[in-house]
């Protein structure tokens, strides 16, 4: 093991110790807080001495900056919805009025059919009579016919 390991494992018991002797002697939640200090100095001191090496991530700029595409994208997204949305609206609201166009005339066909049905019934309904009567006017006439026969044959 090199001087540096050890001297960094050394330190790094060194610092638990105190933290916990921190927790042990104030005991309960204030004493677990000022253990989780003492770590956290010895984590700053360690790394500005350069000992541990600091946290890397993202910068605030690169971060802010990738936030803000996301953005942009999200709304040009949501602004090809609404677009798409109002398109379809117009769409639907055209066709709503060509269907209820379609009805009315669907409609006044209906009417007219059942106007010309009803028309048609009742000429039907007026030759039925005339043919009824004209039977029995036939009828009348074949029992005048049959009883001047069975006259004339002998009856």
């Amino acid at each position: 093991m090199s001087r540096h390991a050890a001297a960094v494992t050394a330190g790094a018991c060194a610092l638990l110790a105190v933290a916990a002797a921190a927790y042990v002697v104030v005991g309960g939640l204030p004493g677990l807080l000022y253990a989780g200090a003492v770590v956290m100095a010895g984590l700053f001191v360690a790394v500005k001495l350069g000992v541990v090496p600091a946290p890397t991530g993202p910068r605030k700029s690169t971060v802010i900056a990738e936030l803000r595409a996301e953005l942009e994208a999200s709304e040009l997204h949501v602004t090809k919805l609404q677009d798409r949305l109002e398109r379809e609206a117009e769409e639907a609201y055209v066709l709503q009025g060509t269907h209820e166009a379609r009805i009315r005339e669907l409609e006044r066909a209906r009417d007219a059919l059942q106007a010309r049905a009803d028309e048609e019934r009742a000429r039907f309904e007026q030759f039925l009579g005339e043919l009824t009567g004209e039977i029995g006017q036939r009828g009348d006439e074949l029992a005048a016919l049959e009883r001047e026969v069975t006259a004339l044959v002998g009856g």
